[in-house]
């Protein structure tokens, strides 16, 4: 059995329930040797990995650990839901895949069981909508014969994709990938995205084969999923994808010989650098992966907890304090946003209109009682506000300073 090399030293948290949290996935996904701390609160532990999405992921390490009755049945019956909506979605997105390949429409999975492939167990990587890319010249056609085999579109206005449900599962129908910022990365990535369709490659799980991506585009995607989701909603799910990739498909040799050449034209360099290596010192990826040797150990810690704060898609931050904190000036910019959220919300102001100069006081009085509705105390506030600015400053140093928010 592998033994993890990480100082426990260098984990996040002083309790045990991030430790925990690192030493079980370390465990399921690498089988290290399991151990934890006498005092750990198994409760909170599940109540952590349940607010990610991966509490499957230790599943067979269950009878291993010492919870009481009532937690471990709820823990198995978690998995155990999450295992046979793993199979409902496998089911349907084969019967998609048989109807698409009937009439030669060429598409691929992403994320999902394109990400699942990688996991000892799949069926333990939690599930959400069925997104597939089609080829753009195909789009059109492979719609109407979707439409026509009973899938049923539910009209929501998204330019990136259709939505479209069937067997009760949703699917995200792509025309494309990644989301236009800045950086120019649609233009770019894209063209090479598109390519990999042509270039497909047949994955298989318990018997469903389904296209997918050679491995560079794949990979492009998954540490694309992560930017889409950075700034506000990144979990622990994504980056656990992208590990997993990476420990079966991006050696040093691939990563110096094509990956590393299009991860920079596409802005991703920087990081998929430091993502990698903070999955080395928290979640267990081998060190002979040296590529990610280059990385700030201090910038990746500030990204592992970025990630344990947010939790599965922003679930653990609330809407009061991301409104209240997203500024990238410091205090005058924080005003100016208080003042601007304030004309936009204080009804007030259309019947007395010269109390606009104090709309920054109404918001900021608002954020304050949302603050204590949800139990925020006023130094969590300020500490929040200081955690902001400097996160900031990590999306910058991560090569992501652009604000592009994806689904």
């Amino acid at each position: 059995m592998k033994t993890g090399s990480v100082n426990e030293q260098n984990l996040l948290y002083a309790d045990s329930v991030a430790e925990t949290e690192c030493r079980l996935i370390k465990s399921a996904l690498f089988g290290t040797e399991l151990s934890f701390l006498p005092d750990t609160d198994w409760s909170a532990v599940y109540k952590e990995l349940y607010s990610q999405t991966i509490e499957s992921i230790p599943a067979e390490l269950l009878s291993k650990l010492p919870i009481d009755i009532p937690l471990r049945m709820e823990w198995k019956k978690s998995c155990l839901w999450r295992i046979s909506n793993f199979y409902q979605i496998l089911q349907a997105q084969s019967e998609m895949v048989r109807i698409l390949k009937n009439e030669n429409i060429d598409f691929v999975i992403l994320k999902g069981t394109a990400a699942a492939m990688y996991y000892p167990c799949p069926q333990y990587r939690t599930m959400g909508d069925i997104d597939f890319l089609v080829d753009p010249d195909q789009f059109d056609k492979a719609y109407e014969i979707l439409i026509a085999n009973g899938f049923v579109d539910t009209e929501g206005e998204f330019g990136r994709h259709k939505n479209l449900t069937k067997y009760g599962c949703e699917f995200e129908m792509h025309k494309y990938f990644s989301l236009q910022g800045a950086s120019g990365e649609l233009k770019q990535l894209d063209r090479l995205i598109f390519y990999g369709i042509r270039e497909a490659e047949t994955a298989e799980i318990d018997g469903n084969e389904f296209p997918v991506l050679p491995r560079l585009q794949n990979g492009l995607t998954l540490l694309q999923h992560i930017k889409h989701h950075l700034r506000r909603s990144l979990g622990m799910r994504q980056i656990l994808d992208w590990m997993l990739f990476v420990d079966k498909c991006l050696d040093d040799e691939f990563w110096e010989e094509k990956f590393r050449v299009e991860a920079e034209r596409a802005g991703l360099e920087k990081l998929a650098v430091n993502v990698t290596r903070m999955c080395q010192i928290y979640l267990g990826l081998g060190e002979e992966i040296t590529w990610c040797n280059g990385a700030d150990d201090e910038l990746c810690r500030e990204l592992f907890n970025h990630v344990i704060i947010c939790g599965n898609m922003g679930g653990k931050r609330t809407d009061s304090l991301q409104k209240a904190f997203d500024y990238k000036g410091g205090p005058v910019e924080m005003l100016k946003n208080l003042q601007k959220n304030g004309k936009n919300s204080w009804k007030a102001l259309e019947k007395f209109p010269f109390l606009v100069v104090f709309a920054w006081l109404y918001q900021l009085c608002h954020y304050i009682k949302s603050a204590f509705k949800h139990h925020i105390s006023p130094l969590k506030l300020i500490k929040y506000s200081k955690f902001e600015s400097e996160t900031l400053d990590m999306f910058g140093q991560l090569g992501c300073p652009d604000d592009i928010v994806g689904n």
